[in-house]
Parts: structure tokens; C-alpha cells; sequence
């Protein structure tokens, strides 16, 4: 006998309005990240003579590209640099989106782990996982990523793949880290109640009493009643995740230039605000609008995977 219950499950998401625009909007950047080399043919380190004015000044949106394609436009103007600001914000998309869900499975791998561990298993062990993460609270998380981050190595690793050597700045694998270990805190607390919860329900004293293992009824028992809200957790998570990136960045904590980041894109842009404020605004709307999304997609979730949750106007 077949199980309906993904399916019903995919109605239910279908019909929350947030899931859904949550989903496009978040799928809308992930497309265009990967995307990336055939959306704008250009790169996006190159400096070109045409993308200032005389005076030195960014090129407005819509401005012909020199010696290139019929109808080739630099289409949302250049930086200060003279770099093409649509290309750039699509390969900086690779790097938020990227630091952001490996950040967010960090947080969210250690967080449930010690959730679960202290909410079932409780005694010294819940003692010390709880007290360390009363400690790990008491101190700001932007302060302590900027901190961790601060002192890290910074470089480039070289890696072969496909035959050929490649880089990838050292600065991405910082930031995720960093990200996931100030950020698991909120996920451990979540997930300790919820496994309180959860234990304490008719079916787990009686898997115990068939003679289940406590590794087994975590396992087996308390782990898929909890992962619903692990989900929606890891949701939201990315959205937080992707902000910290974009501050981290904004302070010149990021990924070193020329790779494109949103926040290293505003923090340049600011002096020009009023003379060229889509050095700005482009960057910063991606931003909130890859936030909004996964804030949705996680409410949307939220929704979907609570039964007792009645409808909201």
C-alpha cells in the first residue's frame, strides 16, 4: 500500500502562497548564478575604457559597449573601475548563495546535533551542551565573526579539477565556517524543545519498552518528528547566513577583490550614492530580495508541515 502522504504534502505547499513566491524568487538567483557565463558574456574583472566617463565617473545603465555586438549594453551601467555591474552582480550571486547554504548546513548540522543530544539524552550532557550554549549566546555574533574572521588565513587554494589547476579564494571557506559556528545557537534551542516535546509522547516510552536501543529511538522515532522543523530552521538560516556574508563583506572581511561579492559591491558604491545610486541599489535589492526568499520559502514550509496550525489571515 502506497503512502499519500508526499503528496498531500506537495498540495499543502502548492497552496501556501508564501512557499511558492519564496521558491521563485530563491530559484530566480540560483538559475542566474549558474547561469552566469551565458546570461552576460562578459567578464567580470575586466576594466573597460568606455565603462567611465571623462571624468571618472560610472556609465549609467544602458550605455553601448564599444567594438562589441549590435545592441550590447552594459545593462545596468559599470562600477567605479569601469567593470559591467550586471555581470558582476551575477557572479557575486555564486558567492552569497554558496557562503550562505554551506554556511547554514554548518549551523545547522552542529545546532540539531546538540538539540538532539541534550533533549534526549538530558542529564551532565544536556548540562554542559546547554551551558555552552548559554556562553556561545552571551557574546554578539557579528563581533565573533568578525573576530574568528579577522585572524584566519587568508590566500588562495589551488585544487586540480578537469585537468586543469584551479582557485578558489580561502576567504570562502573562512566565512562559511565562521558563519556556521556563530550561528547554531538559535538552531541547538529549537531543536532541545522540540526533542523534549516530541520524547515525551506516548511512542517513545513504548519503543523503549519493546526493547529499542536509545540510539534507535532518536534515531528512528524522535529524529522524523523533529526534522520538520530542522527544515524550516535551515531555511530561514540561509537568509541570516547571507546577511552576515554581505556585512562581513561590506567590511572588507569578504572575499578579496577583483571576485565580485554584494557587500564588498556596496561598500564601494556608497561614495556614490547620489551621483550613481545603482552601484547601490542593485546590489543591496539582490540582497534583501534572495533574503525575502528564503524567509518566505521558510514561513511557506512552516505552514505546510504543521498540522495543528489552523489558517492565518
Amino acid at each position: 500500500m502506497h503512502s499519500t502522504r508526499p503528496a498531500g504534502l506537495g498540495r499543502r505547499l502548492l497552496r501556501e502562497p508564501q512557499f511558492v513566491v519564496g521558491s521563485l524568487l530563491v530559484a530566480v538567483f540560483v538559475v542566474a548564478a549558474i547561469a552566469a557565463p551565458w546570461l552576460s558574456p562578459l567578464d567580470p574583472s575586466t576594466q573597460f575604457p568606455e565603462g567611465l566617463t571623462s571624468l571618472g565617473q560610472p556609465m549609467p545603465p544602458g550605455t553601448p559597449l564599444a567594438d562589441a555586438a549590435a545592441g550590447q549594453t552594459f545593462r545596468l551601467g559599470t562600477d567605479t573601475l569601469g567593470r559591467d555591474l550586471f555581470t558582476r552582480l551575477l557572479y557575486g550571486a555564486r558567492f552569497s548563495l554558496v557562503i550562505g547554504l554551506l554556511a547554514m548546513l554548518t549551523a545547522v548540522g552542529v545546532g540539531a546535533l546538540v538539540g538532539l543530544l541534550s533533549g534526549f539524552y538530558r542529564g551532565w550532557l544536556e548540562f554542559a551542551l546547554m551551558r555552552l550554549t548559554d556562553v556561545m549566546m552571551t557574546v554578539p555574533t557579528l563581533i565573533l565573526a568578525i573576530a574568528l574572521v579577522a585572524v584566519m588565513p587568508r590566500g588562495s587554494i589551488f585544487f586540480q579539477f578537469a585537468g586543469a589547476e584551479r582557485e578558489l579564494p580561502r576567504e570562502l571557506l573562512n566565512l562559511f565556517v565562521v558563519i556556521g559556528l556563530v550561528s547554531w545557537t538559535g538552531v541547538a534551542r529549537v531543536v532541545r524543545s522540540e526533542t523534549l516535546r516530541v520524547s515525551a509522547l506516548e511512542f517513545v516510552p513504548a519503543a523503549r519498552a519493546l526493547g529499542c536501543s536509545p540510539h534507535r529511538v532518536l534515531v528512528r522515532h524522535v529524529l522524523p518528528n523533529v526534522l520538520p522543523t530542522i527544515v524550516v530552521l535551515a531555511s530561514l538560516g540561509a537568509a541570516g547566513a547571507i546577511v552576515m556574508d554581505a556585512g562581513l563583506s561590506y567590511l572588507g572581511l569578504g572575499v578579496r577583490p577583483p571576485h565580485p561579492t554584494w557587500g564588498k559591491m556596496i561598500a564601494d558604491g556608497q561614495a556614490y550614492m547620489t551621483t550613481a545610486p545603482w552601484l547601490v541599489l542593485a546590489p543591496g535589492l539582490s540582497v534583501v530580495a534572495v533574503v525575502l526568499g528564503f524567509n518566505l520559502l521558510g514561513q511557506g514550509l512552516q505552514e505546510a508541515l504543521d498540522p495543528h496550525q489552523g489558517p492565518r489571515a
